[in-house]
């Protein structure tokens, strides 16, 4: 977490952060011309000046495209494990950008350095339990579809796959309720609506009756006399187990066989 502030280099390594960083803004980024010279600073001051993160921001971004653009394995490897190494050092030199960098490894792992599911679960819990519901939406996918993958692959149980569904769909559900921008409100909606479509693929082998109940009773009520709706709620819900006593089932029962009569009466 070294600055410049005290350092006998300081006016170089000013120099040179000024001079990487015109090639990492420019449009579009040159990060092989901005490589030298932030490599230069970020030996003398990795922390800059201690108020801000870009040193190791901007190292992961260069990185991240030397990673993308090489085609030796060996090479790859070496660039990834930079990356994994900066993210190391920012969460624990600027800790108050934690929530941001915690997700931002998840999408990194996931998306670009394809890394192995029981390493990408690890940094998943990490942002989870440490962010709370101030966990970006970008873990979302993610972790989904690891859950997905490990479940159809027998090393998830069904208890760890439901509590991950349900986590996620309460930071999900209070983004969208309270987060203070709409325009973050809608990409927490969307983020939920994608994650919930990859569960899908499983959500009849993890969930009971009662998550099912609560999942299809509103599009019922929205729709009370629907004959073809109530049809196949009915037998949904009774494929998944709901008891034919159940209170819903009964209030479907019924509902299903007076429209049938109704239905019937009407043809004579």
């Amino acid at each position: 977490c070294e600055t410049w502030k005290d350092s006998p280099k300081k006016d170089y390594a000013e120099e040179q952060h000024v001079l990487y960083r015109q090639f990492v803004k420019a449009d579009p980024p040159q990060f092989d011309e901005a490589f030298p010279h932030w490599k230069n600073v970020f030996e003398i001051a990795p922390a800059a000046d201690g108020e801000r993160a870009s040193h190791y921001a901007d190292g992961i971004d260069i990185y991240r495209h030397k990673f993308n653009n090489e085609t030796d394995e060996a090479k790859k490897k070496e660039y990834a494990a930079e990356i994994y190494k900066l993210y190391d050092q920012i969460l624990e030199c600027y800790p108050k950008e934690k929530d941001a960098y915690l997700a931002a490894r998840v999408y990194d792992m996931f998306y670009v350095l394809r890394t192995p599911y029981n390493k990408l679960e690890e940094a998943c819990k990490v942002a989870i339990e440490t962010s709370g519901n101030n966990t970006p939406y970008s873990v979302f996918t993610p972790y989904a579809s690891l859950v997905v993958y490990n479940f159809k692959k027998g090393t998830m149980e069904a208890d760890a796959a439901r509590d991950v569904y349900v986590k996620l769909n309460e930071i999900a559900d209070d983004n969208i309720l309270n987060h203070e921008d709409a325009a973050y409100r809608d990409l927490y909606e969307q983020a939920r609506e994608a994650m919930n479509g990859t569960f899908a693929e499983i959500e009849n082998d993890i969930f009971d009756c009662d998550f099912f109940k609560a999942k299809y009773e509103p599009e019922y009520r929205d729709s009370p006399e629907d004959f073809d709706l109530i049809k196949r709620i009915y037998n949904f819900l009774g494929q998944q187990g709901c008891a034919d006593e159940d209170p819903l089932m009964v209030e479907l029962k019924g509902k299903y066989d007076r429209l049938v009569t109704t239905a019937n009466a009407e043809k004579l």
